[in-house]
């Protein structure tokens, strides 16, 4: 959960020292950014996912 959380600090803490506008532009930029990876990830997973070798190796 830690891991999860560093780059939000980051982006908070950077926000705080003025090095750029954390307002709602930049969270829609910010949202899009990270939707995209997960439907990234998702397709990915879903490749490479093995189900039946997983099945199959665990009797």
């Amino acid at each position: 959960m830690f891991m999860l959380m560093l780059p939000f600090s980051r982006l908070f803490l950077a926000s705080e020292l003025n090095f750029y506008t954390l307002n709602f532009n930049n969270l829609v930029i910010i949202a899009g950014i990270l939707a995209a990876l997960d439907i990234a990830m998702f397709f990915v997973s879903t490749a490479t996912f093995q189900r039946e070798g997983i099945l199959t190796k665990w009797r």
